[in-house]
């Protein structure tokens, strides 16, 4: 990992710790990764507010609008992946067009491939699970954050989430 690819880490890393939907532990761990990753590439963390500096050039930004398949659209599923890339006002149109502004250069076909993996290896985990959907869900997801921050899930039954949390974390979606 360079420099540039430890700003951007750090960047999505004080998103979560910043994130008020995520839980006390999650934010916590993100902050503590955030912290390590500033410290080992020399990089200065400081609390203030954020950038703002987009908004008031509304011509920066690009509207990104995607279709995704009707079957395997789940809110909460897009709600956890937008907010792990840092989309937070996300909404959708009809019953496929999910829609948001970004200044990035948003890469559609990457996020809608990988949104498909994440839907078939989430119900495949499933099916052999005896949580609720609510556990799971919570549990997939833990899974998954681990894999994406590079720690080793240290539980067999979940890697294949924590991969996928590895494969999220080196997709350029940007």
């Amino acid at each position: 990992m360079d420099r540039t690819q430890a700003k951007e880490k750090i960047t999505k890393l004080l998103r979560l710790a910043n994130d008020k939907g995520a839980t006390s532990s999650e934010r916590d761990t993100a902050l503590e990764m955030a912290n390590k990753l500033a410290s080992k590439y020399g990089f200065k963390i400081q609390k203030g507010t954020p950038y703002s500096g987009y908004a008031k050039n509304p011509t920066t930004l690009n509207k990104n609008t995607y279709n995704f398949d009707l079957n395997c659209f789940n809110k909460k599923f897009v709600n956890f992946l937008f907010a792990g890339l840092g989309i937070k006002n996300w909404f959708w149109i009809g019953k496929k067009t999910v829609s948001f502004d970004d200044y990035r250069n948003f890469n559609v076909v990457a996020f809608q491939k990988f949104y498909k993996k994440f839907v078939s290896v989430y119900y495949k985990l499933k099916k052999i699970s005896c949580l609720t959907e609510s556990e799971y869900f919570d549990i997939f997801c833990y899974y998954f954050q681990k894999g994406s921050f590079g720690m080793n899930p240290g539980n067999i039954e979940y890697n294949q989430a924590a991969e996928l949390g590895a494969l999220f974390r080196n997709t350029k979606f940007f």
